[in-house]
Parts: C-alpha cells; structure tokens; sequence
C-alpha cells in the first residue's frame, strides 16, 4: 500500500517566531487528522524529535499539539491540599516533562537537564531545588521547537501505521549513522519501534530535508 504525506510547516509552538505559530495557522490544515513531528532545526535540514499521530480518538492537530507543549497538565500537583497553591503550581511546566539541554539540543545531542522517575511521576526534589532554570529551559525549548503536520482521511489503521513506519525509518537511519554502541537515539520515541509485517511505502513530500525521512519510506 502507498501512502503520499504533504507536510505542512515548519510552525513554532509559541508566538513571536520567524515561523508561523501552529495554534493560529490555517484551520483547514490544523483542524484535521494526521501524523505530526518535533524537530529541531540544526544546519541544513530538521533533526526529528518525535513523530506523533492524531486521530478521531485524540482530536484535531491543533488540541492534540495544544495539550503536549502549551497546556500545562496539572496532575503532578494534586498532592498540594491547598487550592490555591495547587492552582499556581498548575500554571507552572508539570515536573513530569523531560526538560532538554537546549545548547546540546542545538547541536544535535539529545541530553536532559532533568528527568522525572517515570510517565506522570514527577522527581519533586530534583525538580523544586531547580525549578527556576528548568522553566527558563521549557521556554527556550518551545522558542526552538519547530512542529511539521501531514494532513491524513481520518482512518485510524493508516495513521498508525504510517507513525510506526516513520518512527521506525528515522530510528534506523540514526543507527545506521552512530558511531556509539549502543545507540543514544535522538529522536524521542524512546522504544525501538516495531516493524511492520505488510508492505506499506510512504511518499513523503516535505518543503525540507527531515532527517531520517526520505522521499520514500519502505514501512516494511
């Protein structure tokens, strides 16, 4: 099967950027379904972040991207009694986010500044001796962050199986780079990816070079 992606972009998640901010660019394109990427500009091309998808379960590009990078989720602070105090430290960048080292992110080395223990369990002693130069570096990352969008028909299997073909051409074209054993991947999907087991081609046409996506990706 073939699939043809057209991406869109590439748009910044926060205003005030020589990009276009993804949250006011035309609804016809962010009000749909679709796969989407992170990247990061460095040299010549986009250094591939994270591929995500979107469907008619989790919504629209516009509130999936909302909810991953401007929506600060407030559940790392439900242990405060206060509400008042949990309200302010709702506002805040959650302590359950990987917060990345810009400057090493800029040259194309993934490393983070803080960890928390796992999915949604923040490191609170980690995070409050350094909350103040974590949120400084949320900021900056978001200032850096640039996010491509492929418009898909909203069915559900095509979608998947187009993020795990992506996910899993941008993990092998690293490793196939890395002179390091193991790899340090840079991209973010942090699990070696499945392959899948039926042929399945994406033509990707993009307005830059994406690493580790060609015009022709075999899924298979």
């Amino acid at each position: 099967m073939d699939i043809t992606l057209h991406w869109h972009g590439p748009f910044s998640v926060v205003e005030g950027q020589t990009d276009q901010c993804l949250f006011s660019a035309d609804p016809c394109i962010v009000r749909q379904c679709g796969v989407y990427l992170w990247t990061i500009p460095h040299i010549a091309e986009h250094l591939v972040a994270y591929v995500g998808k979107t469907d008619g379960a989790t919504g629209t590009f516009h509130r999936r991207l909302w909810t991953e990078l401007r929506s600060r989720r407030s559940r790392a602070w439900e242990w405060i009694a206060d509400p008042i105090e949990r309200q302010a430290r709702a506002a805040r960048p959650d302590p359950w986010d990987w917060i990345p080292d810009v400057p090493k992110l800029r040259r194309g080395v993934k490393a983070w500044l803080y960890e928390p223990g796992g999915w949604a369990k923040p490191n609170l002693p980690a995070w409050e001796a350094g909350e103040s130069r974590f949120r400084l570096a949320w900021r900056r990352y978001l200032s850096l962050l640039r996010v491509f969008v492929a418009p898909m028909d909203d069915q559900t299997q095509h979608i998947r199986a187009t993020e795990t073909a992506l996910i899993r051409a941008v993990w092998d074209h690293e490793t196939a780079l890395s002179q390091r054993k193991p790899v340090r991947h840079f991209v973010q999907n942090v699990s070696e990816p499945a392959r899948l087991t039926y042929p399945y081609r994406v033509l990707s046409v993009a307005p830059v070079a994406l690493r580790g996506i060609t015009p022709v990706v075999e899924g298979r």
